[in-house]
């Protein structure tokens, strides 16, 4: 359904939550994240635990660093659905960038429990632990994610980070290389080898 006819649809139906949650959606596909922002909230008066338009207005707020916000729906949405490991990783991330690095690291714990093959989830993780001196523990993570998607260059490009600060230059080149073998233009892993 196009925005026009959806549109249409909402003047029908007003008070359809699903529609206010699809006609956001189709918003911010177009750019419009401010409308899009206004449908999900529309979509929220109507049915407050509308647990994906709970979600999506969360990412909204992130994005724009509104903190305390994205935190409040994402917590909203995993009482309504304490499973979903996206609820888990997006309310870490907020989590993480307000500085409650433990919370978050139990939130992404849990939800790399729930999909062990959620590698955004095993990548932030590792963000983290890497920023708190876990060491040992973000690569193991990170080498979780290359396991799963061994063409990540975001997961390569922080292994040798990591693996260069602490010493191994050998490894850590390998992996700025294998990013370059993907990636030949990957200005981090160019800058990381001294290029």
């Amino acid at each position: 359904m196009d925005l026009r006819a959806l549109e249409k649809e909402l003047e029908k139906s007003p008070e359809d939550p699903n529609l206010h949650y699809k006609h956001g959606l189709l918003l911010a596909e177009a750019g419009e994240g401010g409308r899009a922002a206004r449908s999900w909230r529309r979509a929220l008066e109507i049915k407050p635990d509308h647990t994906r338009a709970l979600n999506l207005l969360g990412t909204t707020y992130l994005s724009q660093n509104r903190l305390g916000e994205a935190e409040q729906l994402y917590r909203s949405a995993l009482e309504r659905k304490p499973d979903q490991p996206q609820i888990l990783n997006a309310l870490a991330l907020a989590l993480s960038r307000n500085g409650s690095h433990e919370e978050a690291i139990s939130l992404w714990e849990k939800a790399t429990e729930l999909d062990p093959n959620y590698t955004q989830a095993h990548y932030n993780l590792s963000s983290v632990l890497i920023r708190i001196g876990q060491d040992q523990e973000a690569q193991q993570r990170l080498e979780k994610v290359l396991t799963l998607d061994p063409d990540d260059i975001y997961a390569k490009n922080s292994l040798g980070q990591l693996l260069a600060r602490n010493g191994e230059v050998d490894a850590a080149e390998a992996e700025f290389r294998g990013v370059l073998d993907i990636e030949p233009g990957d200005l981090y892993a160019h800058n990381n080898l001294g290029e």
